[in-house]
């Protein structure tokens, strides 16, 4: 059971007071975007792309959590040049 919360001590620090105000209000947003489409999602093969878009939401959410992609990438790398290129 400690390990249960060491894992959530590991989250107050992000979960401030501050991201509450964005987060929580992201998360209502998603909630209604998602209950509003899912209809259609369902139904247009056009839009069925759609259902991974909460599963995108938290990804990105989980992402920016981690401290972001600028700390997997070395500084100078030619990591930003090859996506110009390839862009």
């Amino acid at each position: 059971m400690p390990a249960r919360s060491g894992h959530l001590a590991a989250l107050r620090p992000w979960f401030t007071f501050p991201a509450r105000w964005v987060t929580v209000p992201g998360v209502a947003a998603l909630g209604v975007y998602c209950w509003h489409l899912w209809p259609e999602w369902i139904r247009n093969p056009d839009l069925s792309h759609g259902i991974f878009t909460p599963l995108a939401f938290f990804l990105l959410l989980a992402e920016s959590r981690s401290g972001g992609g600028a700390s997997r990438y070395p500084t100078g790398s030619g990591t930003g040049r090859l996506a110009l290129l390839a862009g």
